[in-house]
């Protein structure tokens, strides 16, 4: 996030998250205002609730069980105020540095409308992982509206849906794009999740068997890849039915010139 904040002037840079069971609040809250301080109004802390990773590394990792997520984020949310200054000598009373900053924008990732009421009953921001679980994205996002209760951190609802999408002007390459996120999604079915993306070149001879299908017909509805102006269409009208404050997009092909040319296509659509 540093280094994204340093090489930019105007662009908002978060985390996408923090599983917030792997780590001391403590140190959230200082890593944050540091970045804060450094970047005003320009940082967003985005909080997971599990510990975002296979169970074996969730063990090495794991600082605090899900269970206690709600003490945890109440613990995290007490070293963003700050205590009145000067402070008493040898006051007993532990605070984050540095003090005076104020609390970056919070916000609540999720994947269910137990999170989004989680997030609306706290008055916080909440991003919806669509890519994740597309089911549930239309309920918890208008669950999230209905239950939200004003805080001194956001007066008014406001809600991420993130999805991943990928898209081309031109038809042949649309379709290969298709084929190369299937690859990817069935190694990341068959664990497979440490391996780079596949290029177009290494997807486009790939034939499935009936198996693979199968695995494929679980994850045909978490992505939208395809030609511009009809991905662009789904969106808006997915944005429309959760009513969604803000899109996010997560687009992971290769190489890099595809990706951007992906970013540049879907931008001049949707605001067209």
């Amino acid at each position: 996030m540093g280094q994204l904040l340093a090489k930019t002037t105007r662009l908002r840079v978060g985390s996408g998250g923090v599983m917030l069971p792997n780590h001391a609040p403590l140190r959230i809250a200082e890593a944050f205002r540091v970045l804060h301080a450094l970047y005003p109004n320009r940082v967003d802390l985005g909080i997971g609730r599990a510990p975002g990773t296979d169970k074996r590394t969730a063990a090495l990792l794991r600082r605090n069980s899900e269970s206690d997520f709600a003490a945890t984020l109440d613990e995290l949310t007490r070293f963003f105020v700050d205590e009145p200054l000067p402070r008493a000598p040898f006051a007993t009373t532990v605070v984050a540095i540095p003090v005076g900053v104020p609390a970056p924008a919070t916000w609540i990732l999720g994947t269910s409308e137990e999170s989004a009421t989680f997030a609306a009953e706290r008055g916080l921001g909440y991003a919806y992982a669509h890519h994740i679980s597309p089911g549930d994205a239309e309920s918890a996002l208008l669950a999230y509206r209905a239950a939200f209760v004003p805080s001194s951190a956001l007066a008014t609802p406001h809600a991420i849906l993130a999805v991943a999408a990928a898209v081309s002007d031109d038809p042949a390459t649309a379709e290969a794009i298709r084929h190369a996120s299937q690859v990817s999604a069935l190694r990341f079915a068959r664990g497979e999740r440490d391996v780079p993306m596949p290029t177009l070149d290494e997807a486009r001879g790939k034939k499935f068997d009936d198996e693979e299908v199968a695995i494929l017909a679980a994850y045909g509805g978490r992505a939208f890849f395809g030609e511009t102006a009809a991905v662009a269409a789904r969106l808006r009208d997915l944005v429309t039915r959760a009513e969604a404050d803000e899109l996010m997009v997560m687009t992971s092909i290769a190489p890099r010139d595809l990706q951007l040319a992906s970013h540049t296509s879907l931008a001049r659509e949707l605001a067209a």
